[in-house]
């Protein structure tokens, strides 16, 4: 059965990096959990929330919301004839072309609840997640077949303006914890890195645009990945948000976008960064041919991007000054 699993670093500091790389192998192995374990329906999750593990009373709060929001997302997905294992990204897809195409009050108001059981799901985890940094081993642990493994893994450094220090290493971790820790084949593994210092291997690509879209749309393309395959995608670099005023109804959405090693304005040359709106497409377009069995990891920020509010070592950076979302849609068109 089908699974799709989305992880979030969000913001981070240089002095973070080894907390977050501990976080991301705890992240990357509950995600192999769902891979191995996929029905991991609402039916079960209640199961587990409604266990004698839930002591905390905010956890047991939490439980009782997640489970009641859970509910309305098991008749939603009945209602639309989707079968088998509740996939909660294709409810949430679902619900929001809806209430985008009818404005129907109780549609809208689905939606509103999926985001907020997406949020609670957030939450739990967040509370969850200390008590299994150890990296015990589950009892149900078996083997991983990792010739099913493809990884895309970009670390961008060297940016012209305000460059940054460890994304590039943070990605080879990354690299040595699928090849050494878990045995994923080097061949199943690109690498694109933007170092301040020379890399000394052949096997590393630039993380222009074109290359990182290219890289991207390959996995789509490679007859080598079959249907249900596990894909990995990382990204450690720069993020950005670009406003939306003028081109959307609703004047507080924005585009959040990664941002290339050579993004850049002026001189009569203008290489824009690469919207959410072109990921998300991309990403839609390799599961639909390669199955839904895709993490995709960023450790980038956004949130400090449209304002301007640039703290020494987080890893967001504003816009383009002459970038506007309608450059960046046009590219990816």
């Amino acid at each position: 059965m089908s699974t799709s699993t989305r992880i979030t670093t969000g913001t981070t500091t240089e002095g973070q990096l080894p907390a977050l790389f501990n976080a991301v192998c705890f992240a990357f192995k509950n995600a192999l959990n769902g891979i191995l374990y996929p029905r991991r329906q609402h039916q079960q999750m209640e199961t587990s929330y409604s266990s004698n593990e839930c002591r905390s009373p905010e956890i047991e709060a939490l439980a009782r919301e997640i489970l009641l929001l859970e509910r309305l997302e098991a008749q939603l997905a009945t209602e639309y004839g989707m079968t088998g294992d509740i996939d909660s990204v294709e409810v949430f897809d679902e619900t929001k072309a809806r209430a985008f195409s009818t404005n129907d009050e109780n549609t809208i108001s689905a939606l509103k609840d999926l985001h907020s059981l997406y949020q609670l799901r957030l939450r739990m985890s967040s509370i969850q997640l200390p008590r299994y940094l150890n990296f015990e081993e589950s009892p149900r642990t078996r083997h991983v077949d990792t010739s099913r493994f493809w990884a895309v893994l970009i670390g961008i450094d060297a940016y012209e303006c305000n460059p940054l220090h460890g994304c590039v290493r943070d990605a080879l971790l990354m690299e040595r914890y699928l090849t050494e820790d878990i045995s994923v084949p080097k061949h199943r593994i690109q690498s694109l890195l933007g170092s301040n210092e020379r890399v000394s291997s052949s096997n590393y690509h630039i993380p222009t645009r074109v290359n990182i879209i290219q890289t991207l749309v390959g996995l789509m393309n490679n007859a080598e990945i079959q249907s249900g395959d596990n894909i990995i995608i990382y990204f450690a670099g720069y993020g950005s948000a670009y406003s939306t005023a003028g081109y959307c109804s609703n004047p507080m959405d924005s585009i959040e976008a990664l941002c290339p090693i050579d993004r850049t304005e002026g001189n009569g040359s203008h290489i824009p960064d690469i919207s959410d709106r072109e990921i998300n497409v991309i990403l839609q377009n390799i599961s639909r041919v390669k199955g839904h069995h895709i993490t995709f990891i960023l450790d980038c920020s956004h949130s400090a991007a449209a304002t301007g509010d640039l703290k020494q070592g987080v890893r967001t950076i504003p816009p383009l000054s002459n970038g506007s979302p309608k450059n960046m849609l046009d590219v990816a068109d």
